[in-house]
């Protein structure tokens, strides 16, 4: 039996990014924080989180974390909410820069409910859940995982866009594999293959090279194609209303992603309520 102390400890030191920083958010010392950590590390007898930056806890450690996480739902499902007790949710930025704040709504209007967002790519949502980072992700992929439950919620369509002034600079004789090239592209981060999926059915057998900003942020990646510096794969939920009028697209085609919803399969009322918001008003959003 552990003591959940030492727990919550070596959780806040992941979660904060410090022991500073953790002793801050719980109230404590940092020495206080660090004797509760070696305490944990000698019952286990291994080390169970780096004292260097940035502080990654080791195999043991993240699954130590992840039971600390399931402690605190199911202790917040019996005791009073608090802003402790936030709900850690992974996602990708395009959904919450569209749909996911409208979903969730519901949930947060009865007082007392709180969510923590961790924003990454929706390829690599799925694995903070797996690491025990997160009590549920929105992602791409639709395999369970252990312990966990899994539901489709939607498919959002991306559209290949630029402005037409753009357009006229570096396309006036059409998209094709020199142009599509040379043209400034934007491109979410590094992890992104949206970009080279449209590059893909473009042009089949042309390797893909672009010259590409990296923007990892949904509305700056809009605003950088507003302002005629790049063209890109935007959600039609942020671009439709622009169509025709200031982004024209440049693919006769769209390219969709599934998006599902993963989370521990808890018997909570809030991770219950988390889960019927997101299926029942996130899928009439994405679609």
């Amino acid at each position: 039996m552990y003591d959940y102390r030492l727990l919550e400890a070596l959780a806040a030191v992941r979660d904060q990014g410090g022991f500073e920083r953790a002793a801050d958010f719980l109230g404590l010392t940092q020495s206080a924080v660090s004797q509760r950590i070696r305490t944990l590390e000698d019952l286990e007898g291994q080390i169970l989180i780096s004292r260097h930056s940035p502080h990654e806890p080791t195999p043991r450690g993240r699954e130590l974390i992840r039971l600390c996480r399931k402690v605190a739902m199911l202790e917040g499902d019996l005791e009073s909410r608090s802003p402790k007790r936030a709900l850690r949710i992974g996602l990708n930025a395009d959904s919450l820069a569209t749909w996911f704040p409208l979903a969730v709504d519901p949930f947060l209007s009865e007082g007392g409910r709180f969510l923590d967002l961790q924003v990454d790519d929706q390829v690599k949502t799925r694995e903070m859940l797996r690491r025990g980072e997160v009590a549920g992700c929105i992602g791409s992929d639709n395999r369970p995982l252990q312990g966990c439950g899994v539901r489709f919620l939607g498919r959002m369509d991306y559209a290949l866009v630029c402005t037409i002034p753009y357009k006229k600079e570096w396309f006036s004789r059409g998209i094709s594999p020199e142009s599509a090239g040379k043209a400034p592209a934007v491109i979410f981060n590094r992890e992104d293959g949206l970009h080279g999926r449209f590059w893909e059915r473009l042009f089949p057998n042309e390797p893909f090279a672009v010259a590409a900003h990296y923007f990892p942020s949904s509305e700056q990646f809009l605003n950088l194609i507003l302002r005629n510096r790049a063209y890109g794969a935007v959600p039609l939920l942020q671009c439709s209303s622009l169509l025709g009028k200031e982004l024209i697209e440049l693919a006769e085609f769209r390219i969709g992603v599934d998006l599902y919803w993963h989370h521990w399969n808890m018997d909570t009322a809030d991770m219950k309520e988390l889960t019927a918001c997101l299926a029942d008003r996130g899928g009439a959003l994405i679609y």
